[in-house]
């Protein structure tokens, strides 16, 4: 038994129908290639996301820790006794936060007592 090559489809006879054929084609070929373009956007829309991110992070770890110190420092200069009073805040919380890491650190609702 002979083999015979398999095409895809039928190629059209008619020239009108090779033509529309074609432009389907290139049609297909662009819209193919707007999803692969768009999926690259996404990508890279992701990544620039992710980095904002990081550095906001950063930024609030950094204010977090400022709070830790201007608490301590409060209280040294204040005493315990006094700082809780001016922040509005139980001497237990008040303790806690001067020593949590930043990291670590209540929400500012917590810290103040908001959330109790």
């Amino acid at each position: 038994m002979p083999t015979k090559s398999r095409s895809i489809g039928k190629r059209p006879t008619d020239l009108a129908a090779r033509e529309r054929l074609r432009q389907a084609q290139v049609a297909e070929s662009r819209a193919t290639a707007a999803v692969y373009a768009a999926m690259e956007a996404l990508g890279a829309a992701i990544a620039k996301r992710e980095e904002a991110n990081a550095a906001a992070t950063v930024v609030v770890d950094s204010a977090a820790g400022a709070l830790t110190l201007a608490r301590a420092d409060l209280v040294a200069v204040s005493g315990l006794d006094r700082a809780a009073m001016l922040l509005g805040v139980s001497k237990p919380e008040l303790r806690k936060a001067t020593k949590a890491e930043p990291a670590q650190q209540p929400a500012p609702a917590d810290v103040f007592g908001a959330a109790s």
